[in-house]
């Protein structure tokens, strides 16, 4: 049971999160909805039913990541970043990345449109077989006749191959945002959870997308000139 000291600050608290969350601009809008999925996921920490393996990724790899509602001028909300780690892997809860930004300012590296490019490309094959198993599968229904066992389970298949086809179209429109540069973020580099990386549904490219050995090395040296260099 909580004692009164304890209940006096969340209720504290909750008024202000009431407070701060109810004018429609601003982060604060998107406040409500940050606090639901941490509180979320503090309770599954609390109870233990967290993971015992997670998806490891290799150095190089573009993600997509929740950074939240966080204070002052900090990096909010979701936006595509770079893995760091050399060596993730299955047991290994947390990731340091750099974050991407389309936003152009002094003291961040440019990669131009590769993550829209690569991103584009991979939605646009998964398009493609998808479009060529529909194909196949209506060629097979002329086989059988109409309403047969065999028939049944091909239309079957389609309309799950047609509702996969609705989900690869949600993915197109919000990877259609990104039709622009990306930047480095060189100074927000940070250790997140990698309960912070988010995808769209199963067709979202992102964690397929890599950057090149030679992109990482020229990563690596802006980011050893802004904090080790003298």
């Amino acid at each position: 049971m909580l004692n009164d000291y304890k209940k006096q600050l969340l209720s504290t608290a909750n008024g202000r999160f009431h407070k701060i969350s109810e004018p429609n601009e601003g982060k604060f809008t998107r406040l409500p909805k940050w606090l639901d999925d941490v509180s979320y996921r503090y309770e599954k920490e609390f109870d233990n039913k967290f993971p015992k393996r997670y998806y490891h990724y290799k150095r190089g790899t573009i993600i997509r990541v929740n950074f939240g509602v966080n204070m002052g001028s900090e990096f909010c909300f979701s936006h595509f970043a770079i893995v760091l780690d050399k060596k993730d892997n299955a047991k290994k809860k947390t990731l340091t990345v750099l974050p991407l930004t389309s936003k152009q300012k002094k003291g961040r590296f440019s990669l131009g449109k590769e993550v829209f490019n690569q991103t584009t490309y991979l939605i646009n094959q998964e398009g493609l077989r998808e479009a060529k198993r529909i194909h196949n599968l209506n060629e097979q229904l002329k086989e059988y006749p109409k309403n047969s066992p065999e028939y049944n389970d091909i239309v079957k298949m389609i309309d799950n191959l047609e509702q996969d086809a609705q989900e690869l179209l949600a993915v197109a429109k919000v990877y259609s945002n990104y039709n622009k540069n990306s930047f480095v973020r060189l100074s927000d580099i940070t250790t997140i959870s990698k309960f912070r990386i988010k995808r769209i549904n199963k067709f979202d490219p992102s964690g397929q997308i890599q950057l090149s050995s030679k992109q990482m090395a020229d990563i690596s040296d802006k980011l050893m000139e802004l904090y080790i260099s003298k």
